[in-house]
């Protein structure tokens, strides 16, 4: 398959386009920054005006468009939810016209965020109510695509990937591989839950998805943890030593925009296993 990924050089980007390109498949990019890649990209800026057709990717016919690029950053996107709406909604719907007038299947990655947080255990059914602007920005970006026939919504929460790329903050993996290494102690919270995932697992999803013709809205997830029990479980897993401190979740400004109990859960696919995540990740970093 052609397949586009834009934003190639974010961290669920690129590695997507190295499990991608590994299973056979031609790979174009979109991204913002000047980073030398090995995929043939263009340009992008998602807070202009864009227009893109099938000539700007070397007028290859694309057979799939997976949208991962996206302003990510909560505490900026409060502060500038304009820029924000621009990047990861009214720009989300641009991309959308491109698959529409060609009729190539659109994946859209999404976020647990679009949650209160108030319950937890959120299914594809749940009521949706997003507390930040970076939340409401990507709802908004999933109700631009959900009337589209051939469009993948998938809503997961990361915790860390295969590669890692040097322009983009530690993911919570690499951040605890990285205080380990310094013995620099960390506080996480203890009652506030998540239920994440990495790349691999989305690559995988995205494979069984695209070849059974599966479209519609999917939660891809492991089992509920709180994110100290993740993080002692990546001390064990990484053999790290041990720096990794119980806290509280707390009630300020942090805490307004962003979902207590986040967990997820999925009517639709079965859920992975936190720890075979971590030890896939350990085994593909140790391979190369």
């Amino acid at each position: 398959m052609n397949i586009l990924i834009t934003g190639i050089m974010g961290q669920v980007g690129f590695n997507l386009a190295h499990y991608f390109y590994l299973d056979k498949n031609n790979i174009f990019g979109t991204y913002h920054q000047k980073i030398c890649t090995q995929f043939p990209s263009k340009l992008i800026d998602l807070s202009k005006d864009i227009f893109l057709s099938q000539q700007s990717f070397n007028h290859q016919k694309l057979d799939l468009i997976i949208h991962c690029a996206a302003l990510t950053d909560v505490s900026f996107s409060e502060n500038n939810p304009k820029l924000t709406n621009q990047i990861n909604h009214l720009s989300t719907q641009k991309l959308l016209s491109l698959a529409k007038k060609n009729n190539i299947p659109f994946i859209y990655l999404s976020t647990d965020f679009v949650f209160n947080g108030n319950l937890g255990d959120y299914n594809e059914n749940s009521h949706t109510d997003p507390l930040s602007s970076y939340a409401k920005s990507k709802l908004y970006g999933e109700q631009a695509i959900q009337s589209y026939q051939k469009s993948i919504i998938l809503r997961f929460t990361p915790i860390g990937h295969f590669l890692k790329l040097k322009h983009h903050n530690n993911s919570l993996i690499d951040w605890i591989i990285e205080s380990s290494l310094s013995n620099t102690k960390i506080k996480l919270f203890y009652d506030k839950t998540f239920s994440p995932i990495s790349s691999f697992e989305i690559f995988k999803t995205i494979q069984t998805l695209i070849l059974n013709n599966q479209f519609g809205l999917f939660h891809i997830a492991s089992e509920c943890n709180s994110i100290y029990q993740a993080g002692r479980l990546i001390e064990n897993i990484f053999h790290l030593n041990k720096i990794v401190i119980p806290c509280k979740f707390p009630k300020n400004d942090y805490s307004k925009i962003r979902p207590k109990y986040s967990h997820l859960s999925s009517k639709y696919l079965k859920s992975f296993k936190l720890k075979e995540i971590l030890q896939n990740i350990k085994k593909q970093r140790e391979s190369i």
